[in-house]
Parts: C-alpha cells; sequence; structure tokens
C-alpha cells in the first residue's frame, strides 16, 4: 500500500548552513502522493522576509527522485502537502502595546490578535505559502512561555510580544479531498517556551484498481485501432 518512501533535509541561513531549516518527508499510499514539510523558520518580528525566503528555498530547493510509481518530484508536485511546525512569523503590535496584547488574550479575542498576524498577512500578499489552507484558530498564542508552566514568560525581563509562531498549513490538488478534523495546541506540553500544536485529517484516497485499468485500457485501445481501421478503409 505504501511505497516511494523518501526523506531529505536542507538548512536555511547563511549557505544554507543556519539553525534553521525543514526536514521533509514524501510517500505514496495506494496512488495518492503525500509530502511532510517540518520547518523552523528565521526567528524575531522584524525577519518576515527572511522566513518568506526560508519557506521559497525549501519549496525550490528540496528534490525527491522521480520513480515509476511516484513521478512527483518537487514539493508543490505531490497531491498532498503539510507544512508545519515553528515558521515563527509574528504579531505586528509594537512593543508598547504588550499590555493590550495581554488583556485581548485573556478575554480571548483573537480576531483582534489575528488582524496582525503576520503569516495571514503574507498569504493574503502571496508573499508565501501560496494556495495554502488553515484551519480556523480557535486557541491561544502558542509563544512564549516559561518552561514547564502554562502561563506565559512576562517577567523574564525579555518582554517577548506572544505570538502563533507555531501552525500547521496544507494544500491539495488533482480534486484530492482533504477535511480538517480538528486544529488545536497542547497544553499537556510543557518542555518548551513553545506550545505545540496538533491537527488531524480526513484524506479521501485514490486507489485505482489494475484490473479494471488494464480492462479501460484495452477498451480504449480497441476503439483507437478500429477508429484508424476505418479511417484507412474510407481512403
Amino acid at each position: 500500500f505504501i511505497s516511494s518512501k523518501e526523506a531529505t533535509a536542507i538548512g536555511c541561513g547563511k549557505a544554507g548552513a543556519g539553525n534553521k531549516g525543514a526536514v521533509v518527508a514524501r510517500f505514496q499510499y495506494y496512488n495518492t502522493t503525500l509530502c511532510f514539510v517540518n520547518a523552523h523558520l528565521a526567528a524575531h518580528k522584524e525577519h518576515v522576509e527572511q522566513r518568506n525566503n526560508d519557506y521559497k528555498r525549501i519549496m525550490e530547493k528540496v528534490r525527491f527522485p522521480a520513480k515509476a510509481q511516484c513521478k512527483a518530484q518537487r514539493i508543490d508536485q505531490h497531491e498532498a502537502l503539510f507544512w508545519f511546525g515553528d515558521l515563527n512569523y509574528r504579531l505586528n503590535f509594537s512593543s508598547e502595546d504588550l499590555g493590550f496584547v495581554y488583556q485581548l488574550i485573556d478575554r480571548r479575542d483573537w480576531q483582534t490578535l489575528l488582524r496582525q498576524d503576520q503569516l495571514l498577512a503574507e498569504r493574503r500578499k502571496q508573499g508565501a505559502f501560496n494556495f495554502f489552507l488553515e484551519g480556523d484558530i480557535d486557541f491561544a498564542p502558542t509563544f512564549k512561555y516559561t518552561p514547564e508552566t502554562n502561563q506565559y514568560a512576562r517577567g523574564d525581563g525579555k518582554n517577548r510580544m506572544p505570538a502563533w509562531c507555531d501552525r500547521v498549513l496544507w494544500r491539495a490538488q488533482n480534486h484530492l479531498e482533504v477535511k480538517q478534523i480538528f486544529y488545536r495546541r497542547e497544553d499537556s506540553l510543557m518542555a518548551s517556551d513553545h506550545k505545540p500544536v496538533a491537527a488531524y485529517f480526513d484524506i479521501t484516497l485514490r486507489v485505482i484498481d489494475p484490473d479494471k485499468q488494464a480492462t479501460v485500457y484495452e477498451q480504449i485501445n480497441s476503439k483507437i485501432m478500429h477508429s484508424s481501421n476505418e479511417a484507412v478503409t474510407s481512403l
């Protein structure tokens, strides 16, 4: 059922040797190609363009070997593509707005916060993640926490602006149906200053019956040969 299993990694940053990048895995399940990108993009609020460039580098540089069963070589040639990880896009509030941002979080006013979300803005401008989809965000920003707690790091002296750094996006093509069942963050995992996110999907796979495929092929070939013979006879 599973074939064409491949995995690779790519670095981003200076000469592609920075501490950011992605691990990319792909496989074919029955007759459907799936690709998964776990990425860590450039950090800090002001580096939006660098994050976009990291995305483009990963998308453009990763290549898989073409196989008889799986023709997809580029990431975007797979029928189902899932991109997730610490994408590091921030909120475009100023540092003076930090108290106001915490008030919005306490009120669970995600829509006001998301109007300043860099990733949503870049997708609208087609600066990155063109044609990707993302589920509704109905959970608190995933960064920055005091490790081993569910409390934002308000007293660490850095005054980092909360943000939805950690995301899950997807895209599908060739009429493949992908439905997201849930999208949430996991508060039970507290080792990091980020809260990991989880998403669950339902995918309708394309499965080709080889016997039926051979029958249809023979029928089409027979019709072509018959039409060719009729054309020769009429001449």
